[in-house]
This record gives structure tokens, sequence and C-alpha cells, in this order.
């Protein structure tokens, strides 16, 4: 046994010698992360962060080719213009704090007489610039795809519309690899025979076409409702892979997304009307597509019946529907004309369908009943399902939270965006027929990328929307062309698409002339994605309720340079981006002016009626990490400015945790203010601080 004190002195030596080998220990491998993360593929040693910290961003545009010649020095055949892409990058920049691993984005171009979906996907070094990084890569993909056809029929030409449809992530639900990186799409382009209505005839015509359907997606797609249970996304996944014939090799949650899309959007088109009457009609259990076995990878049973069951069914019910119009020219899809199509088609089918095809019926044990139902089914969602329609009932059966975006080849002057629990803000100019989008609505304050840096910048969105995430919604932007925006709507109105979305009908946005005659309009329409009831349409008022007019200079965008660092350009901007911050405050037409006029206002009222003795809050701030901590000085102050009102600063999760009385919250514990001896003061204020105003925890509470 040694004495204390040289006991003493051994344990001492020990601990600084185990502490200098730790030291050395977390020096080399922080050296070697360093090294490991610069190498293609990381993240380091190639962990996944934790689900949930982190979060990812949807953005795009769409804008009619001419409409940008004016601000692309009169530039109009780029495949992609040049203008889009540096617009683009600077929205990008606001939007990478939310998703900055990897992205990409889509875009539809002519080829021969069809439309062409171009694709790309970029995971960022360590130390690039992914919106730089992303159209780069777009365009020396773009350059090869173009080149690769020069001398064929096939060569690519720019479609009258532009639209970009881009999505940017962490690796959160999958590792960051281009596989895993939107847009995503689960069949990808087909060739198909396409049916079509032009409005201002009526008249039916078809053509051959190239169908792609591509969704971003930001959230949790957890699972979809089958067969009245709620299927979880890796079930689903085996489940399409077997329906569609065509097994998707990500790992996400977004991709079984897409196979859901390409599963519902079947306007126009006979062979998805019928897999999709099939699968809602016949099947009535997701084991049968294995034939009852575990629908599991390991499983490679598949008994769903192949693409020529469907195929066949589908031609006769082309050459059905063929012959119906040579008897009724004028024939219009109302809910009497489905159902006399329908009937036709059940004879038609029977007596027109081959043994094989008769022997797989009976193996599926259908009666004539059910045919009867099938019959009915497919002719319904041959006329209702368009892209609004199949985004409208994917999310009502959903479980999880959403901010997506959707397109599909077939209509290439469209784009469908949706939240349900995830932000999506738009943005429109009331000059020219432009809009964007994105999940930070901050970034829709960015100005026209101009030439010259002494220029002024101009503000490219007068006019901004906010989609409701709270209950859910879903719109849909389409260009339409040529005469007035009130045209187009009344024609729109005739034509009443019978299904459960008839009253979501286009109208154009606040502070536009729908009696002038445009070349280009961009008009909206939309639909409540609440669970409860048939989905009620958006109506012009609804929208411009929540229409805000920008005010506002446009959004700073700080530029690396190539001598600094990333971070070392940030720290040196520092004091002009609290120069603009000070200028925002003394600008008497600026929101944040009116707000702090408002702010005080409330003050001096809640001071007047204080009663001695009171213990309920008079201001209560919440946030999350630096907002809150910013809240609590801010707390402070005012506290010693006002010491006679009580103000309280916590944080986002305790108000959720205090006010929410849904099933599975968690009520905060052994605070110094309990769920008993919390009370806001009639007319308190409540301020609410995030970063971005999209922050979650934050963004539900004030919600309550």
């Amino acid at each position: 046994a040694l004495p204390d004190g040289k006991l003493s002195h051994s344990v001492e030596a020990l601990a600084s010698s185990m502490l200098w080998r730790i030291s050395e220990l977390g020096v080399f491998l922080a050296a070697a992360g360093s090294v490991l993360s610069d190498l293609p593929g990381g993240p380091l040693l190639g962990l996944r962060p934790p689900l949930g910290c982190f979060c990812c961003g949807n953005w795009g545009l769409i804008v009619p080719r001419d409409a940008l010649a004016e601000k692309n020095g009169g530039q109009t055949n780029e495949l992609f213009p040049d203008l889009c892409a540096r617009l683009l990058a600077s929205i990008l920049d606001v939007v990478e704090l939310r998703g900055g691993q990897a992205g990409g984005f889509l875009s539809y171009l002519g080829e021969g007489g069809r439309v062409f979906t171009m694709c790309s996907r970029t995971v960022k070094s360590k130390r690039g610039h992914l919106g730089q990084m992303i159209f780069q890569r777009f365009k020396k993909q773009l350059s090869y795809s173009y080149w690769g056809r020069f001398l064929s029929t096939r060569r690519l030409r720019p479609l009258p519309v532009v639209l970009a449809q881009g999505h940017s992530r962490f690796g959160t639900s999958s590792s960051p690899a281009e596989n895993e990186t939107h847009p995503h799409q689960w069949l990808g382009s087909q060739q198909e025979t396409v049916w079509r209505c032009e409005l201002s005839s009526g008249r039916w015509f078809k053509e051959d076409a190239t169908v792609c359907v591509t969704i971003t997606h930001n959230g949790d797609f957890d699972a979809w409702e089958l067969y009245g249970s709620m299927v979880p996304n890796g079930t689903l996944g085996e489940w399409l892979a077997r329906v569609m014939h065509h097994r998707n090799t990500a790992k996400g949650d977004s991709p079984k997304l897409a196979g859901v899309m390409d599963l519902l959007v079947c306007q126009g088109r006979w062979v998805a009307s019928v897999r999709y009457a099939f699968v809602h009609v016949v099947m009535q259990h997701i084991n049968q597509a294995t034939g009852w076995e575990p629908l599991v990878p390991e499983v490679s049973t598949n008994a769903v019946p192949q693409m020529t069951f469907f195929e066949e069914l589908a031609g006769l019910l082309d050459r059905t529907f063929a012959e119906m119009l040579d008897a009724r020219p004028e024939f219009a899809p109302t809910q009497e004309g489905i159902f006399a199509l329908a009937a036709v088609a059940f004879e038609s089918l029977k007596n027109g369908m081959s043994k094989g095809t008769q022997n797989e019926l009976q193996t599926w044990e259908v009666t004539d009943e059910i045919f009867q139902a099938f019959c009915t089914s497919a002719c319904t969602v041959f006329f209702t399902h368009d892209l609004l329609s199949a985004v409208s009932e994917c999310l009502h059966r959903a479980e999880g939270s959403f901010g997506i975006s959707a397109s599909c080849s077939l209509w290439p002057a469209s784009i469908v965006l949706a939240a349900k629990g995830q932000p999506i803000s738009l943005a429109f100019n009331m000059e020219m027929p432009i809009a964007l989008w994105s999940s930070e609505p901050s970034s829709l304050t960015v100005s026209w990328p101009s030439p010259s840096s002494n220029s002024g910048a101009l503000r490219v969105a007068t006019a901004r929307w906010d989609i409701d995430d709270a209950v859910g919604e879903a719109v849909e932007l389409r260009v339409f062309d040529k005469f007035s925006a009130k045209h187009h709507v009344d024609l729109w109105a005739q034509y009443k698409n019978p299904g459960q979305l008839h009253e979501a009908l286009f109208f154009a946005t606040p502070d536009i002339d729908s009696d002038r005659e445009r070349q280009h309009h961009i008009l909206v329409r939309g639909t409540s994605l609440a669970h409860a009831g048939i989905p009620k349409g958006l109506s012009p008022s609804q929208f411009k309720g929540r229409w805000v007019r920008l005010h506002c200079p446009p959004f700073k965008i700080f530029k690396q340079t190539r001598t600094l660092d990333p971070i070392a350009a940030d720290l040196q901007e520092v004091p002009t981006v609290l120069s603009n911050i000070e200028d925002a405050w003394t600008d008497r037409f600026s929101l944040n002016y009116q707000s702090g006029q408002r702010f005080t206002q409330c003050l001096l009222s809640l001071l007047e009626k204080r009663r001695a003795g009171d213990s309920t809050v008079d201001v209560l701030i919440f946030g999350v990490e630096n907002s809150l901590w910013l809240g609590q000085q801010f707390a402070a102050d005012l506290k010693r400015v006002f010491p006679r009102l009580n103000i309280l600063a916590m944080s986002s999760n305790w108000v959720l945790g205090m006010l929410q009385t849904a099933q599975g919250h968690i009520e905060p514990r052994n605070f110094t203010i309990g769920a008993s001896s919390f009370a806001l003061t009639p007319g308190a204020i409540v301020l609410a601080l995030s970063h971005s105003g999209t922050t979650y925890p934050t963004v539900w509470a004030a919600r309550l």
C-alpha cells in the first residue's frame, strides 16, 4: 500500500497521462475526419446524422420563356435560361440552411414531338457551393443529352414554359447519395397513348406521349391507407414494387411517395386507370400482392397480374371510348356520361377479352358485380385523376408531414404544391407572369440577377402567399396562353372536373386585371387537405385574404469570393448585415418599424390595465436554441424598462407541453410555473421567435 500523498500523486499522474492520450486521439480523429469528409461520398466515416436533426427544402419557379426576354438580354432560345439558374441559386443560398448536403432539380424540354424530362442530382463536396454545383452538373448533363440527339429527329428544344422543380436536403431518412436525392420518380419516363380534351371545342383526341411523374418532398412519409389499414412506408415500398412491376432502389421514404403518385395519376391514361381500378376494387388486402406471403424483400413472389393483362383491358377500353366518341362527338365527362361509358365498357370487355384474361379474373374471384364496379372505377379516374386530384387523394390517405411539389410531363406548364405540417410559400410578380416557391419565405424576396454589381437591386416578387400547412392545402399553378385571364377562368368553369375536386376552379391572382389580354397568364386553383368530408376548393376570396404585398427591400445575398473561405466571407459581411437590419428599423414604411409601433401600443395598454399582485403573464416570449437565448435577453431588458409587467421567456417546447391537450403530449415538470399557475393576462403579448419563421415547435406553439 502507498502512503496517501504518493497515492494521490500517482492518481493525478495517471489521470494526466490519460487526458493527454485522449487529447492526442481527439486531434488524430479530428484530422482524419477532416480529410475523410473531403472525400467523395462523405459524411464523416459514412455515419448518418440522427433522424430529425435536419430538415429539407423545396424551391422552384415557373415562367413563360418569352416573359424572360427583357430580363435575359433578349435571349429566349436557351434550353435552360442562365437567368433562371442564377435566380434559383440565389434562392438556394437561403434554402440551403434547411438542407445543404445534396440537391437536384427537374425541367422539361421538347424532344421531337414529345416532352423530355431532364433531371439532375448532386451531392455537395465539403467546401462546395450547393447552388453552383447543382446547376453546373445540370448544364453538363444537358449538353451531353443535347449533342447525343443532335443528328436525330429527337433533338432537344426549348418549351414555351420554363419549369424548375428543385429540392435540397440533409441525409436524414437516407444517406446523402445521388440515388437518395430529390427529385424522385418511381417508374420514370414511359411511352403511352394518352387522350386529351381541347376545352375550347370540347374535341377529344389521342396521341403518343411520354409520361413521367416527379415529386420532391420535405417531411416524413410514415404510412399510407390501403384496404382500411395504415401500411408502413417500408411495407408500402414492397407492395408498390409488385403492383407497379418495378422496384425503386432508393431507401428513403420519399421515393414511395413518388410510387403512390405514379399509381394515382390516371387522367387520359387507360393503362393507369385499369391498374388503379384493379388495386382499389379487385384487390382487398396488401398480402394478395405476394399470394398471401409476407410483404418483405426476402419474398420474391408477385401474384399481381402482368402488365399484358392491364394493357389488354386498357386497349379494349380505348376502343370502346373511341367508338362512343364516334357516336357522340359532344361527349362530356359528366357523372351520367361516365356511368354510360362504364356500362358499355362492361359488355365490351366481357365479350372482347382473351381466355387468359378471363382465367386471371376467375383466379381473383371477380364476379359480375365486382367487374361492373371495376369498369366504373377505371372510367371515373380516367377523367378525374389529374395531378391535383392525385396529390389530394395521396395526402388525404397519408400519415406524416408533407411539403411537396409534383409535376408530370403531360402538363409541362403546370406544378402542384402542397403543404401539410411542412411550410411552402409562393411568390408572384404582378407585372410579369412568374411564380416562385420555397420552404423558406425569406428567400422569396431575392432580386433579379444583374451582370453589374453596381446596378440597383430589383426584387423579383411583388406579393407572397403562404400555403396553409396547419390544416393542409394543395394548389396548382398553370400557365395559360393568350386571351384574357377571365377567358381561361370561364372556359375551365364550363369544363367542371366531375370528381371530388369539381369546386377547385382556376382563378386569377389579386392585383391582376382579369379582362386584360396578355400573351401569358399564371392562374391558380387549390383544395383543402382536411380529412373530414369532401375536399373544399380554394376560392378567390380565401386566396385574397392571405395575399401579402411585398414592400421590403430585396433579400441581400452575400456571394462567396474566390479569395476567402466561406466562413471568413460570412464574418466579413457581418457589419453590412447589421447595417441593413438597422436601416430596416429606421424605415417608417418597413414591417419592422410598423411592428415596433404596434408592440409599443400593446405594452402601454397592458401597463394601464396592470393590477398589483396579479400573477398572470403579460408578455410571453418563446423560441428554441439561439432564438430562445435572444428572447431571454430581450425579456430581461424589457423587464428592466417595464418592471411592473410580468414577462416570461420559455422554450417553444415548454409552451407546447403546457398548452397542448392532444394524445402524446408531454407536460413539463418541476418548473416554477406549471399548468395550474400558467395563465395569460387578457390582451397579453406573445412573441414567437424564429430564425426563418418556419421553426417547427415555434410555429406550432404560436398556433395554439
